[in-house]
């Protein structure tokens, strides 16, 4: 009867917190929590409530010592390498290329409290001396304590007068690491603006300011001549001259659907101005992006060469100016001037290529996890 007065309802709340659990670590965390419950529950049972108290005293502090001793930085990458799913212009991935260093992410893991945050941070450190933007991603952190959200206040001041601007990826406002951050004042050493759902919005938000750094607009917004797009790349001007007369201009408002998954397509788009998302249809009318679009990008190009449906809808982030090439315009290029079409066709290929490589690089990652 005492061993069920004190420990049955834990054990029930434990094995309904691991039932619930997402992740492979939390998950052995939260049975390893359990076993000493069930253990506890049953040596006094066996024997007496001193000994079951005792047993679980010391597994407590053996599971304490063990999450202490973990590491919980779990991998770091550096925005050269690591990118976000918008399709920039040549220009600006050259700069992100020259100066993506400027952007790491940091990936912790596990529990954050006093001892593992203060090792945390003493790496972080190190890399916060040559970042401009420092990404920490939250995406495997089961919780954080009162005192390692004050280390991590003290230490977003420090970076901040050293220069570098600290954000938060995996960070979505339902999560309970959200509200438990809050609760704990972080918000009033780092606003909210800076804490973002995922990895992909925090490093679209870091290569923003890489690239306005370096005087670079690509935000999305800024208008792009036709001469300066990925499709115009390599003509001269008399060749750009002559491939605009066989496009078609289109502008779209902000939230209008230019193509749906599974509809038919038989012509390529080229972002002048404005941004565009590409997702793909999920369960309970969800979508995941797959991609963001900016200015002077090729988008849809598969629906031209080959004729295939849409693989996935494009929404309008924002007012966009469009050219569309459709395939019997491509065919009567091609016919007057095939030496313009077939610049455009290895314009395709390298765009092609680049973006396999990147989803390639990208499943390399996913796998390593």
């Amino acid at each position: 009867v005492v061993a069920r007065n004190m420990v049955g309802n834990s054990i029930s709340q434990a094995v309904m917190r691991w039932r619930t659990t997402q992740g492979a670590d939390e998950r052995m965390r939260r049975a390893a929590d359990l076993m000493v419950l069930v253990g506890v529950s049953a040596i006094t049972v066996i024997d007496n409530f001193m000994t079951g108290l005792v047993v679980g005293m010391v597994a407590a502090m053996g599971l304490f010592i063990r999450d202490q001793s973990r590491s919980v930085l779990r991998r770091v990458q550096f925005g050269d390498l690591c990118h976000s799913l918008r399709i920039r212009s040549g220009q600006a991935r050259e700069k992100l290329s020259q100066h993506g260093r400027e952007i790491v992410v940091v990936e912790a893991e596990g529990v954050l409290f006093f001892g593992t945050m203060d090792r945390l941070l003493i790496q972080i450190d190190r890399l916060a001396e040559q970042a401009r933007t420092l990404v920490l991603d939250l995406r495997r952190v089961s919780d954080i304590d009162h005192t390692a959200c004050q280390l991590l206040r003290l230490s977003t001041r420090r970076y901040r007068r050293a220069g570098c601007t600290l954000v938060l990826s995996h960070i979505a406002s339902e999560r309970p690491l959200f509200k438990r951050m809050q609760g704990h004042g972080i918000e009033a050493e780092l606003p909210l603006d800076y804490w973002f759902a995922d990895l992909d919005v925090a490093l679209e938000y870091a290569e923003n300011e890489l690239l306005q750094r370096h005087g670079q607009t690509d935000t999305g917004l800024a208008g792009l001549p036709l001469a300066e797009s990925d499709l115009a790349s390599g003509l001269n001007a008399d060749q750009v001259s002559i491939l605009a007369a066989f496009l078609r201009q289109r502008t779209i408002a902000e939230g209008q659907l230019l193509f749906r998954q599974g509809e038919a397509g038989a012509s390529l788009f080229v972002l002048s101005r404005g941004a565009i998302s590409i997702r793909l249809a999920g369960a309970n009318a969800a979508s995941k992006r797959l991609t963001a679009i900016g200015p002077g990008t090729v988008f849809g190009e598969m629906a031209l060469i080959t004729g295939a449906p849409r693989s996935a809808n494009a929404f309008a982030d924002s007012d966009c100016d469009l050219f569309e090439l459709d395939r019997p315009s491509f065919d009567s290029l091609q016919a007057r001037h095939p030496e313009i079409a077939v610049a455009i066709l290895q314009r395709i290929s390298v765009r092609l290529s680049d973006r396999l490589r990147d989803r390639t690089i990208q499943i390399g990652e996913l796998l390593r996890e």
